[in-house]
């Protein structure tokens, strides 16, 4: 599925929308892959900031720490693999393993394709004049429902 988001509101709404579905019915992970600077990190933010629990939790980017883990439901492990090209720590792979986190992968195109779950959302950025353009694929039968409950919400190009 193709998507323009013009704004930061329209980032926003999104991270509400995957958020409610996350919720509902969690995909064990999310993909984020796009260059430097084309909002990973803004999705990644307005996501958490639409989980349960989220009040409690001050988000930041990983870009350093390579994760972050926040106590919202169901608990979110936000990592970065930018600095992580050769070697995935082991606490990702872990949460993955769990099925009981929802797990954020920004730089995803450092993950191991032979290392992918079989249930996730691939959501790749890019950028055209200062506005977003996103491709959202679903892999496995849990992610592509949750794709298909968002569809008509999104807006779609």
């Amino acid at each position: 599925m193709a998507l323009i988001l013009e704004n930061l509101e329209a980032t926003r709404r999104l991270g509400r929308l995957i958020a409610t579905g996350v919720s509902q019915e969690r995909p064990p992970a999310i993909f984020l892959t796009g260059d430097l600077g084309c909002g990973k990190t803004t999705l990644a933010g307005a996501i958490l900031a639409n989980l349960p629990n989220s009040g409690q939790c001050e988000f930041a980017s990983p870009s350093f720490t390579i994760y972050n883990i926040y106590p919202t439901t169901p608990p979110m492990l936000h990592c970065d693999l930018y600095r992580c090209r050769q070697s995935i720590p082991d606490e990702i792979y872990e949460a993955l393993d769990d099925g009981s986190m929802l797990v954020l992968v920004e730089w995803a195109q450092y993950f191991p394709a032979r290392e992918m779950p079989p249930e996730y959302l691939d959501i790749n950025f890019s950028m055209d004049n200062y506005v977003r353009l996103l491709d959202v694929k679903a892999a496995g039968e849990d992610c592509a429902r949750l794709l298909e409950k968002m569809r008509s919400s999104l807006p779609s190009s």
